[in-house]
């Protein structure tokens, strides 16, 4: 008798059938034992509500079937390299390739990890022993017995560690982010539920039941070099993770990566599941939980530092390049834009003005008569800014005297030591070869604060910006090379420049006053700039000064201002500034602006003058560019031209503003808030909101949207539903009650000829007064006349 084939339908029901039955025994298993799935923890002092759990999972360490293999929650097990099947079985997780390189091939399954042990409340959360699960190692050294604890710190701030109980492990050393003492407070916003076996932990909102943090994913992984978790999104819907460029606001998911480690390099170009992946340290979360995304923003700096409050003439337009090449150049510069009616409040100069780019220096050949020059700034109501970088020079002066700045420094002892805690390290940076300061060194602070007070005595600058401090270096790790150790090559490296730890910086295994670089290099930028604030509050005592740092760190913005690095001269890159910008105003650092025009490469009329206008509007306003490349300022386009014209006038409209922009830096000085805000935070509501990235807001009232395509006479922008008015015409007003609408970009006068191309990108909505026009035209800041923010932000424009 032939054997009867089975249908595909038939096939599917009868699997079906097996599944259903499958469950179903389990079900009546788990009935007949009154088994409870949860223990909830009794102690009244365990707030918020907290569970544990035990699971007992089957088939240790064996692939799922392919029915039941989710590509979307693969976590990588071969992180470091393209997966190899020997490796992936050496590690005892599952080898399955996939028709892509991007979706991990070799993945963790449920045979890594860890189990929790003791599960207790104290009188700061929880705390608990963790102990591994007997597995193949990844990275080797792994740390058999770690001590997890929680801390329900405030109603909406909840963190949790996980630390080595037998060993000091690095810690970041942070200027506000202290240590918790408690108590833990009761009424909060968020449970803890904790996982035994394998340990995982979820916090999840009260209000709506949804998880915010849930490592229950993937494996704990934690060994000397190598720790990672991994936690399931609430959804696909994430911003953040700097510094990057990053195209869009929200992130691509798409298995990305994004090391996080400090360099000097120009910027180049799914699940719902974050994998943190790090190389040492401790695992240290803060989850905050706001009500809004303005509010979480908020809670975040409150932990970090609030912002500083800026001078106001720093809100005012500066201009700057890369190699002037003599001062002659520079009062070229400042004579044709002040000619050409441009309000700037601000000339920079970058290292060119140096002798021999040597800090604290500067060329009296090439720059004779300098401080005169600041003078006349001065005498004009405009303020000079002078680029500093952290890497001294070991050579003499020009005229073979000693250089006195570098003489100071050894007495003091205040260099990076290479691995032996005594020798300072030397690389190579503009001047030559140079040694470089530790800022982590409360003697390294006194000197530099001291450099920059006798050359201010020579040089009268207002402000500071300060660069290269990642730490930089034109050589790999130092001039002697780095030693063959863990440090320098860990087992662990991640995806970053040349796939080194020391490229195009310094040695990992050089000492300073924090620790070794391995564990404090992206710091060397965030305790620079502290240095840098001490410098400050002695050469301008009493007074607000200007600080702008090329590289941050978590609390940089209390300190300094920044930058979007080195740019391109590219319509995509200014794009994408807007993301960048945004981004910073998460991060804590409002003041902040890309190059205007694009850094590298030649610009074109067309481009820069419509960065002008988005520029016109960025935080920190600046049009910088670099050495070998033609002037960009306005005024060299023509005095009559076309971008001159576009470029005074919206320039015009920002410091007719600038109170109104100064208002928001008080408010994010005082309360955190943002000051260039994404549209999603003021219409979170509205979900076609939380992907808006090529218009912004500033503060609350003002929506700009900008032209960012070439040849582009018309722009489509996103209004959400509100009162709007059209900032240049008062009294008409626009009601939107649908979701878009695309409105012209060329609605000017028959005689404009061009000139004010972006007539609907600035709207105040109906809730809030109107800024007052500006009774004259000021070119600068001083000549506004506006010096003074009361506690509650300015009368003149509160709702």
């Amino acid at each position: 008798m032939a054997r009867k084939k089975f249908s595909g339908l038939e096939i599917s029901l009868i699997v079906l059938f097996v599944i259903v039955t499958i469950i179903a025994i389990a079900l009546i298993v788990v009935l007949a034992t009154n088994t409870p799935a949860v223990d909830e923890i009794s102690d009244s002092t365990a707030t918020p509500a907290t569970t544990h759990t035990t699971t007992n999972p089957s088939d240790s360490g064996k692939c799922p079937n392919e029915l039941n293999d989710n590509i979307n929650l693969r976590i990588n097990c071969i992180p470091e390299q393209f997966p190899r099947e020997e490796t992936c079985t050496q590690r005892g997780c599952c080898w399955r390739p996939w028709n892509d390189s991007v979706t991990p091939w070799c993945f963790f399954v449920d045979n890594h990890g860890y189990n929790a042990e003791g599960i207790a409340p104290t009188d700061l959360g929880l705390q608990a022993t963790l102990r591994r699960i007997s597995s193949p190692t990844l990275f080797g050294n792994d740390i058999g017995s770690v001590y997890f604890t929680t801390q329900n710190q405030t109603p909406n701030r909840f963190r949790f560690k996980i630390t080595d109980p037998n060993n000091i492990r690095y810690e970041v050393p942070h200027q506000y982010v202290k240590e918790f003492t408690g108590p833990a407070v009761s009424d909060t916003l968020y449970d803890v539920s904790v996982t035994e076996n394998p340990f995982s932990i979820k916090v999840i909102r009260k209000s709506n039941g949804r998880t915010l943090f849930d490592t229950s994913i993937g494996p704990l992984v934690y060994s000397d070099q190598y720790l990672q978790i991994s936690t399931r999104l609430p959804s696909e819907y994430i911003y953040g993770i700097g510094e990057h460029i990053h195209k869009r606001f929200r992130h691509d998911l798409n298995w990305k990566t994004w090391p996080i480690f400090t360099r000097d390099q120009l910027p180049g170009d799914p699940t719902p599941i974050l994998t943190y992946r790090v190389t040492g340290g401790i695992l240290d979360f803060y989850i905050f939980l706001g009500d809004t995304p303005e509010q979480v923003v908020q809670q975040y700096q409150q932990l970090v530092g609030l912002p500083a409050m800026p001078a106001y003439w720093s809100l005012g337009f500066q201009l700057s390049r890369w190699n002037y090449k003599s001062l002659d150049v520079v009062k070229e510069v400042v004579r044709r834009n002040r000619e050409a009616g441009i309000p700037f409040d601000t000339q920079v100069t970058d290292i060119d003005y140096m002798e021999d780019k040597k800090d604290f220096t500067y060329d009296e050949a090439a720059f004779q008569g300098l401080p005169e020059f600041v003078q006349d700034l001065h005498n004009y109501g405009q303020k000079y800014v002078i680029i500093l970088d952290p890497a001294i020079s070991i050579g003499q002066r020009a005229n073979g005297a000693p250089y006195a700045t570098y003489e100071r420094g050894n007495a003091q002892n205040v260099w990076v030591n290479e691995s032996d805690g005594k020798t300072p390290i030397i690389g190579e940076v503009w001047p030559g070869l140079t040694v470089y300061p530790d800022f982590t060194n409360p003697n390294c602070i006194d000197w530099w604060a001291n450099e920059c007070s006798i050359f201010h005595q020579q040089v009268q600058y207002d402000g500071l910006w300060i660069d290269m401090n990642e730490v930089s270096s034109f050589i790999q790790g130092s001039a002697k090379g780095c030693n063959a150790d863990n440090l320098n090559y860990p087992p662990f490296t991640p995806d970053i420049l040349d796939k080194l730890m020391y490229s195009k910086t310094i040695c990992m295994d050089s000492v300073q006053n924090w620790g070794k670089q391995y564990d404090v290099h992206s710091l060397y930028g965030y305790s620079m700039a502290i240095a840098t604030e001490e410098a400050v509050k002695r050469v301008f005592p009493n007074k607000r000064s200007f600080i702008l740092t090329r590289s941050t760190f978590a609390g940089s913005g209390r300190h300094a201002a920044h930058w979007l690095g080195d740019n391109t001269a590219s319509w995509e890159q200014m794009e994408w500034s807007i993301t960048g910008m945004l981004e910073f105003s998460l991060f804590g650092m409002p003041l902040v602006g890309a190059d205007i025009c694009g850094f590298v490469a030649e610009t074109t009329e067309e481009l820069c003058r419509r960065w002008m206008q988005l520029g016109a509007f960025y935080p920190f306003s600046r049009n910088h560019n670099a050495d070998g490349y033609e002037h960009q300022d306005p005024a060299f386009f023509g005095q009559n031209s076309l971008l001159v014209t576009s470029s005074r006038h919206y320039l015009t409209i920002r410091y007719t503003l600038l109170p109104f922009l100064y208002t928001l830096f008080y408010k994010a000085h005082m309360f955190g808030e943002t000051v260039a805000r994404p549209v999603l935070h003021e219409f979170y509501q509205d979900q076609n909101s939380w992907i808006e990235d090529l218009e912004f807001l500033w503060g609350p009232a003002l929506l700009i949207t900008p032209v960012l395509k070439q040849g582009a006479d018309t722009v489509s922008a996103y209004i959400p539903d509100a009162v709007w008015y059209d900032y240049e015409s008062y009294y008409i007003y626009i009601y939107f009650n649908f979701e878009t609408e695309s409105c012209s970009v060329a609605r000017c006068q028959a005689d404009c000829s061009g000139v004010i191309l972006v007539h609907c990108n600035l709207f105040l909505p109906g809730s809030s007064n109107s800024p007052a026009s500006a009774s004259r035209v000021a070119r600068t800041t001083v000549e506004m006349g506006f010096h003074h923010v009361g506690q509650d932000g300015l009368d003149l424009l509160t709702s």
